[in-house]
């Protein structure tokens, strides 16, 4: 009985620090824009083909960013 509590406990505190890791904090938020706008600058900067574009917006509508 000791031990079943003991496993309680610990399947309880793992399921609440994985609950907490799964949520975004602001600093992720805030380095995700900042990571889409340099990609966005560098997508300026390169010459890219139809092909490239199209990729990338079928990437963009679908959420399949790397």
């Amino acid at each position: 009985m000791k031990n079943f509590k003991k496993l309680i406990a610990c399947l309880m505190t793992v399921s609440v620090f994985f609950l907490a890791g799964c949520q975004e904090g602001p600093a992720e938020k805030q380095g995700k824009k900042i990571d889409n706008t340099v990609e966005n600058i560098k997508d300026k900067i390169q010459n890219k083909g139809p092909a490239q574009k199209a990729g990338e917006k079928l990437d963009d509508m679908t959420g399949n960013n790397n």
